[in-house]
């Protein structure tokens, strides 16, 4: 009796400490679908810069599209470094795929953290890639401060570890 009760508050306390780590870090799906509903109000086009905020010009488009379940977010159109970000919904988590010019396609998830209002991304796989030696972007920030302005940082990393950090400083040209 008392190896079986053993057992059972040894399976309990293991079960508590999955979920509060599995927890831990991730925001409320309601903050996720707030979240979620921020980034389609960036549905247009946008012109600004990368690398500083007087860096090289540069332009993204984020479409809404899939029944309003889906965010497309468009980098360097018509260009070779042309790359394709898509937002949506699983499972009430905030989630994206990049499908990079590198030819991998990481997939992060809206986690807390970061400054108020930011929006915060981890890594959580990927394809074609080998999160241990593959350049890859691994995480990022956007900060949306009003309607017709955002911020993103995306971090990159190489062989398991941070190497760079791509900034956009953008403005919207269009309205939806």
């Amino acid at each position: 009796m008392k190896r079986t009760r053993t057992g059972l508050l040894a399976a309990v306390l293991g079960v508590m400490t999955s979920l509060a780590v599995a927890g831990r870090g991730a925001e409320p799906a309601s903050d996720h679908k707030a979240a979620f509903e921020r980034l389609k109000a960036l549905a247009g086009s946008w012109k600004g810069h990368h690398t500083t905020a007087d860096g090289p010009p540069m332009e993204v488009e984020y479409r809404v599209t899939g029944n309003g379940t889906a965010l497309m977010e468009r980098l360097f159109a018509g260009t070779p470094h042309e790359m394709l970000s898509v937002y949506y919904l699983d499972a009430g988590e905030l989630v994206l795929t990049h499908y990079c010019a590198m030819g991998n396609q990481p997939r992060m998830k809206l986690v807390a953290g970061g400054s108020e209002g930011d929006l915060r991304f981890d890594f959580v796989g990927g394809t074609n890639l080998d999160a241990a030696t593959s350049t890859h972007i691994h995480g990022g920030r956007i900060a949306i401060p009003g309607p017709d302005r955002f911020d993103a940082d995306w971090h990159v990393w190489s062989q398991g570890k941070a190497k760079d950090t791509h900034r956009l400083f953008m403005s919207r040209v269009t309205t939806r």
